[in-house]
């Protein structure tokens, strides 16, 4: 018994198209021809995996990366905003300016390897002599004692302060602000 090969691609050789034959099988309503068509069911048979790969796919929903929020985050603070940028120096002519954020994700960067303590809200401000003074706002995320985990925050960021920009801040301020 030869098949005939139909005239047009997605048009089966029983007149149904191959488009209209999927939509009533995501719908889940085959009707009469396809249920009793030859042609229709080897179709259907042959993309059985894909459709209910499809309706699996919409019971679940979209899955997002477990890192996704750290990622908006991370390109969030990059965005460029305006803000306050503050001088380093440097041993060759010319000026080096650090934007306030860029500073602020230092500071946060270093201070996450302190247990104990989740950081927040990072302000870089120039203090009245001159210098550079660093305000965090923190939450606790652990039983540390709150005035070990300020000093050792402190030590971090001044450490990431000075190494980075070649200046040591002369004062960094630590607000708890929540516990976890």
């Amino acid at each position: 018994m030869a098949v005939e090969q139909p005239a047009e691609p997605d048009r089966l050789p029983c007149g149904n198209t191959l488009d209209s034959l999927l939509a009533d099988l995501r719908a889940g309503r085959p009707g009469e021809h396809v249920r009793g068509c030859p042609h229709c069911r080897a179709e259907a048979d042959r993309h059985r995996v894909l459709l209910d790969a499809e309706a699996q796919e919409a019971e679940e929903g979209p899955l997002a990366p477990p890192d996704l929020v750290d990622r908006v985050m991370l390109a969030v603070r990059a965005e460029g905003r305006p803000g306050r940028r503050f001088g380093v120096r440097g041993s060759g002519p010319g000026r080096t300016r650090v934007r306030e954020s860029t500073v602020a994700a230092i500071v946060r960067e270093a201070c996450a390897e302190v247990p104990g303590a989740a950081v927040g809200r990072c302000r870089v401000l120039d203090d009245e002599d001159g210098g550079l003074a660093v305000e965090l706002t923190v939450r606790l995320t652990g039983p540390v004692p709150i005035p070990r985990l300020a000093d050792a925050l402190r030590a971090a960021a001044r450490r990431a302060v000075q190494d980075q920009l070649g200046r040591a801040p002369s004062r960094v301020d630590v607000r708890v602000a929540d516990l976890e």
